[in-house]
């Protein structure tokens, strides 16, 4: 069963420790640099960050960061509520290939619906390099839908109505 649990003193040591196939680390930056960016962003813009481990069984298998953005809602021609932006998506190297990406993914929606852990939003936008072939098909099986932007000049923007 796929759970979520916030980063804390206690995990953040566990969270940086997990790793990406060397094959997607031209698409993700480590973790640690994900909660820093995080961490400016929120400083400079206010987006509130969201930073969840994401366990299977109770073990550490994966992180997701989310942005709660409730300020310049026009940054994508399509929006105009609050909305969770998904900076950082991963599942560990030594969990993948089992089914849990796809999983978590469903089970964050059901969590950001249910638990609202910042705002009540309207949806969820990400954004992917073109050449990652695993996350756009990921993300589409879940339901995202590319809308046709691109960000900081080549990745594709995708939204997913809650």
């Amino acid at each position: 069963m796929i759970t979520f649990q916030p980063v804390t003193w206690d995990n953040i040591g566990d969270v940086i420790d997990l790793e990406m196939n060397e094959s997607q680390e031209d698409f993700l930056a480590p973790n640690v640099f994900g909660i820093a960016q995080a961490y400016v962003a929120w400083m400079e813009t206010g987006h509130q960050p969201v930073a969840l481990a994401i366990l299977s069984d109770g073990n550490e298998v994966g992180f997701a960061l989310l942005e709660c953005r409730t300020k310049g809602l026009d940054e994508y021609k399509d929006n105009q509520k609050p909305f969770y932006y998904l900076g950082n998506y991963m599942i560990d190297k030594n969990h993948q290939g089992k089914g849990l990406g796809k999983a978590a993914l469903l089970a964050l929606f059901d969590y950001l619906r249910t638990n609202k852990p910042l705002a009540e939003a309207a949806s969820i936008y990400l954004s992917y390099e073109p050449n990652n072939a695993v996350a756009r098909k990921t993300f589409a099986s879940v339901g995202f839908m590319e809308n046709g932007e691109m960000e900081d000049g080549d990745d594709i923007v995708a939204k997913l109505v809650l």
